[in-house]
């Protein structure tokens, strides 16, 4: 999980070992990211970027109150852009 501020927005991330999958560990590590994105980095918004395809990623960014923003072509590559501001967070 790496969590980085520019300017005012934060971007989240994570990778879990498929043999963890489905135990709520990226949703806890999520919830913490963005809680430390809020609390100690100051940003102002986070965001996540999913490729399309990745639902499992899509639910966790809805379970911590993300929502779609946007698609944007990051790279040559397509990104569903998630995000929640500091005053919708949970």
């Amino acid at each position: 999980m790496a969590t980085t501020e520019d300017r005012g927005r934060a971007r989240d991330g994570w990778l879990i070992r498929r043999s963890r999958w489905g135990h709520g560990y990226a949703t806890e590590a999520a919830r913490a990211a963005v809680d430390f994105a809020f609390t100690t980095v100051g940003a102002g918004e986070v965001i996540s970027l999913i490729r399309p395809d990745n639902t499992r990623s899509i639910r966790v960014a809805e379970k911590i109150g993300e929502t779609l923003q946007r698609m944007q072509v990051i790279d040559g590559v397509e990104n569903c852009v998630y995000g929640i501001t500091r005053a919708h967070n949970p």
